[in-house]
């Protein structure tokens, strides 16, 4: 039987008290003279250049970086870098920090022993911050289900890595206390601040001896902030800018997770914010700061749709989070609002459902032109449908390198390190994966034994039936998932001419296919709709650029634009389609793809292609039991919906040169 042993906490509870008074200690200090100007009007990284300049150390770069208390001087390359509420901001706060940092700076020019000490054993303490805790976990679970088990090994193991990274702040804080001597003794001789100012950078100071162990910590709303105002103001894609996000600060499991719940909630519902929003306040939507609106539909999203976050923390760390923005005034408004929403029952109301556009907008986060459009496409029940498929995080397919291993031994692979495969009775090589954490650091992944590929581009790709030995053209290729698999049909023989407009998707085209093994893709900068002939073809995909409301779920940060449906893109598909079309051998196949949800990127097209080209003709689908038809169209089409073939969005055709 297990039992707790009250030893486990002679070892863990200081340690976790000396983090948390850390912690504490040097956020209460930095946010009190956080909001004190200093009397010079000196920016933080004007700071420290001059405790540089005042040491006469030269040859150090001060840069910025993104995070809340992620200052730090990196002697590897000699940068001083500051966060965003130091580098450009003139507080008491930012003085001290910044000083601080020029001060290990100052260390490293005078060849300060105890700092070469604290970087030789930086990266052992940071391994048992890593992954103490993991240890830890997991000791007590085997400990608890297997007696006398290896768990308690692990236990102990996870606690001593714990302790070790403690006891390294401990034994390495006179480094951090003479950083910080050395700056309040250049800011005391040359008088760069009043005394009342002196004894608050101090205090900063003082604390700031303990910055590391803080920023070890970061806030998870303030990164799902800033990943959310890049989105909004940069234009930056999701998942490329969330990702960036927890890499650099380092979250932990939980936190990375409750950060992705947060960026994509709000990102997937924010015509529903801002219509609540609106409900109460007094301010014209319009006139709010974008900083304070992405604050409160942060704020919102978690009173109303995370249910595991309390009232009082969605409330006041919504404050806080503005207060660290210095938005002083907007404070007061955020907390006005959001305390309102918790005592108003029912807190919002939809419109009414006579008003189907507006009913259907608010209720699913999109544009009334996108519910009107699919509507009068397909229909009311596949509208509702389709709108409720755009809810949560869409399913993980890949495709099985068919030219290294074989299901059977990849399955095998992944649930060895902890993946969950399913089959997919629709394709005979599609696994469906869940509990995968990061992609790229799969065995499997590295061996290059599969890709990510949606059900609807393997379906794709099955229709078009590319054959060894014969020429097939992927004309707008990138990001090649499509080309790999064809590939892997052709058994690598044979000749698959890969194009796309832009160099940077060609290399990652070249990467994909090295990593698979792939030899018989050519890739090449070619504009599809104009470029240069290319030999003839047996197959010819034809995926063409398209406004992408099949995967909405994917990009949450584009279904609430209003310029969803850009009027011109029909013509540019269908001059690629023409264009490519010349370049097929008679009795040639040539598959025309979206990945949208609209008539006149898809169908529209494909009738008008074979109006005014009499040599080809509509070559019936044959499809799987299990994909069914959603609205009524000719046998050689169909259009792919989550609700009826358990794919994205996604509309083919597939036609044949007489």
């Amino acid at each position: 039987m297990f039992v707790f042993d009250t030893t486990y906490l002679l070892f863990i509870l200081p340690c976790v008290v000396i983090s948390l008074i850390c912690q504490v200690r040097v956020k209460t200090a930095f946010s009190k003279y956080g909001q004190i100007p200093n009397a010079r009007g000196m920016t933080g990284a004007q700071a420290a250049e001059y405790v540089l300049r005042h040491n006469g150390v030269t040859g150090v770069r001060i840069e910025h970086v993104a995070g809340n208390l992620t200052d730090h001087y990196d002697p590897r390359t000699n940068v001083i870098r500051l966060s965003d509420a130091v580098y450009n901001v003139s507080s008491v706060a930012a003085i001290g920090v910044a000083a601080h940092e020029a001060g290990h700076a100052v260390q490293t020019a005078m060849n300060y022993l105890p700092n070469k000490l604290r970087s030789a054993i930086l990266p052992a303490a940071r391994f048992g911050s890593a992954f103490s805790w993991i240890l830890i976990a997991a000791g007590f679970l085997f400990a608890y289900r297997v007696p006398n088990s290896f768990g308690q090994y692990l236990l102990y193991g996870g606690i001593i890595l714990f302790a070790a990274s403690v006891l390294f702040t401990v034994i390495t804080l006179p480094v951090e206390f003479d950083a910080s001597r050395r700056a309040l003794k250049c800011i005391r001789e040359t008088k760069l601040l009043p005394d009342e100012q002196y004894k608050g950078c101090k205090s900063v100071l003082t604390a700031a001896a303990m910055t590391y162990v803080a920023s070890a910590m970061p806030n998870p709303r303030a990164v799902a902030f800033r990943v959310l105002l890049k989105i909004e103001q940069d234009g930056a894609y999701s998942n490329l800018a969330l990702n960036h996000a927890i890499r650099e600060n380092k979250l932990s499991g939980v936190d990375s997770a409750f950060v992705s719940a947060l960026v994509y909630g709000v990102l997937e519902r924010k015509i529903t914010l801002d219509y609540i929003i609106k409900q109460y306040s007094k301010i014209p939507f319009r006139k709010i700061e974008t900083k304070t609106k992405t604050i409160l539909r942060m704020g919102v999203f978690q009173l109303l749709f995370m249910d595991k976050v309390p009232d009082s923390a969605a409330v006041n760390e919504s404050v806080d989070l503005a207060k660290r923005q210095r938005l002083q005034q907007s404070a007061g408004f955020i907390n006005g609002i959001l305390r309102s929403i918790t005592r108003t029952q029912p807190p919002y109301t939809l419109p009414d459902k006579k008003d189907i556009l507006s009913y259907y907008s608010i209720g699913y986060a999109v544009p009334q032109s996108l519910v009107k459009l699919w509507l009068a496409a397909y229909g009311e029940t596949n509208t509702e449908q389709l709108l409720q498929s755009l809810g949560g995080r869409p399913k993980l397919y890949i495709r099985v390198n068919t030219l290294k291993t074989d299901k059977a031994a990849l399955k095998k692979a992944l649930e060895q390190e902890g993946v969950v495969c399913e089959d997919v009775p629709a394709l005979e090589n599609a696994l469906s994966l869940s509990h995968t954490g990061s992609i790229e650091r799969l065995a499997a992944y590295k061996k290059g034994w599969f890709h990510v590929q949606d059900l609807s581009s393997q379906l794709c790709v099955a229709c078009l039936a590319p054959q060894p030995d014969t020429v097939l053209h992927d004309v707008c290729a990138a990001p090649g998932g499509k080309a790999f698999t064809a590939a892997q049909y052709m058994q690598n023989r044979g000749k698959i001419y890969a194009c796309d407009l832009f160099d940077h998707k060609i290399k990652l085209m070249r990467t994909g296919a090295r990593r698979l093994g792939v030899t018989n893709i050519l890739s090449s900068k070619r504009d599809a709709a104009t470029g240069m002939p290319l030999p003839l073809a047996d197959r010819i995909l034809c995926d063409v650029p398209c406004s992408g409301l099949g995967i909405l779920s994917r990009k949450p940060e584009i279904r609430s634009k209003e310029d969803l449906l850009p009027a011109d893109l029909p013509q540019l598909q269908y001059q690629i389609l023409c264009h490519s079309a010349e370049r097929l051998a008679s009795g040639g196949t040539l598959v025309y793809s979206t990945c949208t949800l609209h008539p006149a990127e898809n169908g529209d097209n494909v009738r008008r292609f074979l109006e005014e080209h009499p040599d080809f003709a509509g070559e019936p689908l044959t499809l799987p039991q299990t994909v069914q038809r959603a609205v009524q169209e000719q046998p050689y089409e169909i259009t792919l919906m989550p609700h009826t073939a358990a794919t994205d969005g996604f509309y083919l055709a597939k036609l044949k040169k007489r």
